[in-house]
């Protein structure tokens, strides 16, 4: 419903998909945020804990190599929308910066969560 305004909370960045493809998040924007958001709860849960299980030397490897399928698959969730490709994709690619100056899968993890909050308050200020 266009007028209505409802928030859902979760920590599984699979049920943020969810709602993207099912239309539960609608508008450009906070489609694209939604999918931001989705891959800042991965690595936050998902994919530190598994980046950390594979022990230091392959920590942010397979973190990366994990972080592209989970990429991948939420641009999936609706491939005509542009704002979801692009907001996924610069968090993505903030995380790639970040790792090639040493941070950690949790130090990413971090970073991804706060280019999340910025880009929320970019649209805020904007729309």
């Amino acid at each position: 419903m266009p007028d209505a305004l409802h928030f859902e909370r979760t920590r599984e960045w699979c049920c943020v998909v969810d709602a993207i493809k099912d239309l539960g998040v609608r508008g450009a924007p906070a489609i694209g945020i939604a999918g931001a958001g989705a891959l800042a709860l991965w690595a936050c849960n998902e994919g530190v804990s598994r980046a950390v299980s594979r022990g230091c030397s392959q920590a942010m490897p397979q973190f990366l190599e994990e972080l592209e399928s989970v990429v991948d698959e939420i641009v999936c969730a609706r491939p005509t929308a542009v704002n979801l490709e692009w907001a996924v994709r610069r968090v993505a690619r903030r995380a790639q910066t970040a790792a090639a100056e040493g941070a950690t899968p949790s130090d990413v993890a971090d970073f991804l969560f706060t280019d999340v909050k910025r880009m929320e308050t970019e649209d805020e200020a904007t729309n």
